[in-house]
């Protein structure tokens, strides 16, 4: 639980955190349960939280019987992870049918969405022709490997960006959290942009931002541009798969 906690955090990037969820298969079976804990709050099922207690209890029982055949170790940091789960479980139920939640369900699965949906679509369509700038170049080869402080800088050295560039920049500071910045750009590029593919991008992470935010009507509008513009492209796609679970 600790180690999914420094993922939440900040502390572990995703791709560190990823390995260790292949490497340690107890350690992905509680965050996938930590996700669907999530799940049942944000969308105020009870019943998928009394299934969530009973699968978390019925483990437990398992484990016991199977105690023989089990290490220690393994053994005591399953039965310690179902305990807590269902602790965990148990606080959740009561206090969303108290009205705990209520006030916060926005926000969590605005945040929730956001974490699911952001690393799905990449962008890395650099754009970079051979008639671009060795400068320019660069900065693209910066973002494209993920060095995002460096291509944020470069930039913001170019004089005159194209609407491309924007997007990219957009994304840099998505990437720092950086999400008053990012809407800052991304909001006139949806509005003005004459060209369907960035007009498209700068919805999808404006959307994107707005649900991190907690603002999930406005995020829902964005979206629906993007699902009702023509073509069958991947952010298309997303933005229908997206707005089905809001």
């Amino acid at each position: 639980m600790h180690i999914i906690h420094q993922f939440e955090s900040g502390e572990i990037d995703e791709d560190t955190f990823n390995d260790l969820l292949v490497q340690d298969p107890l350690l992905k079976e509680e965050y996938e349960l930590g996700l669907s804990i999530e799940e049942a709050i944000a969308d105020d099922e009870t019943a998928a939280f009394k299934t969530l207690i009973s699968n978390a209890q019925q483990e437990y029982v398992s484990e016991k019987k199977d105690s023989k055949k089990t290490s220690v170790y393994f053994l005591t940091r399953r039965v310690a992870a179902s305990f807590s789960i269902v602790f965990l479980l148990a606080i959740g139920y009561f206090s969303m049918n108290a009205g705990l939640f209520h006030e916060t369900d926005s926000a969590s699965l605005g945040k929730k969405k956001f974490k699911k949906y952001y690393k799905q679509f990449e962008l890395m369509d650099s754009r970079s022709s051979a008639e671009s700038s060795e400068f320019r170049k660069k900065a693209y080869l910066a973002f494209e490997n993920r060095q995002f402080e460096q291509a944020l800088s470069l930039f913001n050295e170019l004089e005159n960006k194209e609407e491309w560039e924007l997007v990219c920049v957009a994304n840099c500071h998505i990437e720092q959290n950086e999400l008053d910045k990012a809407i800052s750009i991304l909001s006139p590029l949806a509005d003005l942009s004459k060209d369907l593919f960035v007009k498209n991008n700068a919805l999808w992470y404006l959307s994107l931002c707005q649900l991190k935010k907690g603002q999930v009507e406005a995020a829902q509008a964005n979206l629906k541009q993007v699902k009702d513009s023509f073509g069958r492209t991947n952010v298309i796609k997303l933005s229908e798969s997206l707005l089905d679970e809001l």
